[in-house]
């Protein structure tokens, strides 16, 4: 076993104190010449380089966040249905709008607000979730494009369904399912952080649907 100097021990574990040093059989002279072999050890670390403005910051602060602010519209478009849903997302309501296109006893537009889960509940999508998905930076730059960005293969001309998301304030995009292999048609691939934007969306929107304010035909 290799014998270390007492003087080397002392300054490479940076002792708080010259004389907690010195009460292991140190002078102060001898501690602060330890210190000068081992500047780096000494003293308190450096500060480290700040990143509060990375994307992934960002996004692990939206894990706080319990209002969606501007308001935020989704839903299914296609596959021909009876009706059709659109779902609102502002604040920390979510109104469910339900559109008839066939016969019906009621109104052919009925609307309701259901409960939403505890924002941030462990283990299940919340309005903290949805938030984090949009605090995403290939999200962000989905909704600054100009027109519209479909990802996905569209598959509305045979029946298909893709998703409708857009923002108050202008900006949104399409999604369809995922391209084929090789793909048969141009189609632009579905970034993961969108793909989890609407699994997560569609996760609150089944939840909303099957909530009791909005039971019903």
């Amino acid at each position: 076993m290799i014998a270390f100097k007492p003087r080397f021990v002392c300054g490479a574990l940076a002792v708080a104190s010259a004389l907690a040093c010195g009460r292991g059989g140190m002078t102060v002279r001898q501690v602060a010449d330890a210190q000068e072999l081992y500047p780096t050890k000494g003293g308190p670390p450096p500060p480290p380089p700040s990143d509060a403005g990375s994307a992934d910051n960002q996004a692990d602060a939206a894990e706080n966040v319990c209002l969606i602010s501007p308001p935020l519209t989704f839903g299914p478009e296609g596959g021909d249905p009876l009706y059709q849903d659109r779902f609102t997302l502002d604040g920390d309501v979510l109104t469910v709008t339900r559109t008839y296109y066939g016969p019906t006893d009621g109104p052919t537009v009925r609307s309701c607000s259901p409960s939403l889960r505890a924002c941030g509940t462990w283990g299940v999508v919340t309005i903290s979730t949805i938030a984090k998905d949009l605090a995403d930076a290939k999200v962000q730059a989905a909704f600054a494009l100009t027109r519209p960005q479909l990802y996905g293969h569209d598959g509305l001309d045979n029946d298909g369904i893709i998703w409708s998301i857009s923002r108050a304030d202008g900006g949104g995009f399409l999604v369809g399912s995922q391209c084929y292999s090789p793909p048969e048609d141009p189609c632009q691939s579905i970034p993961q952080a969108i793909q989890n934007l609407v699994d997560d969306l569609r996760n609150l929107a089944d939840a909303g649907v099957a909530a009791p304010e909005c039971a019903g035909p």
